[in-house]
Parts: structure tokens; sequence; C-alpha cells
């Protein structure tokens, strides 16, 4: 997958499709909410949000994707 897709799949909730990109050391921020070390619970929590998605109807719009370096 090139950055774009990992960053589109991640962000519309295809999680499981990044996972195999997620270094050992990922750090996710979830502004004013909370922060996740290492890719255990980077996975544990996109599990977690895979899950409520499941449960409820979304329409994401994708406006841009940052893929930056």
């Amino acid at each position: 997958m090139t950055q774009k897709q990992i960053a589109e799949a991640f962000s519309t909730g295809n999680f499981e499709l990044i996972y195999p990109y997620l270094a050992d050391d990922v750090q996710w921020t979830v502004v004013g909410e909370d922060h996740f070390e290492g890719k255990k619970a980077v996975i544990d929590n996109c599990d977690q949000v895979a899950g409520y998605f499941q449960s409820v109807t979304t329409n994401f719009k994708t406006i841009n994707i940052y893929c930056g370096q």
C-alpha cells in the first residue's frame, strides 16, 4: 500500500488493512481525548473503534488526506 492508501484506510476505519504497517513504537493522539503508545495499544483502540463503527450508521466525507513525512 502507498502512504496515501494507508492514511485513507486508517481515516475511514479500515484499520485491519494498516496493522502490518504500524511501527512497534507507534503513537496515536486523539486530540482532546486520549493518547495511545505502542502497536498493541493502537490496535486495541482501532478494534474498539471498528466495533463502534459497526454498531452505527456513518457517512464519512474525506476532504483531504495528509500523509506527510
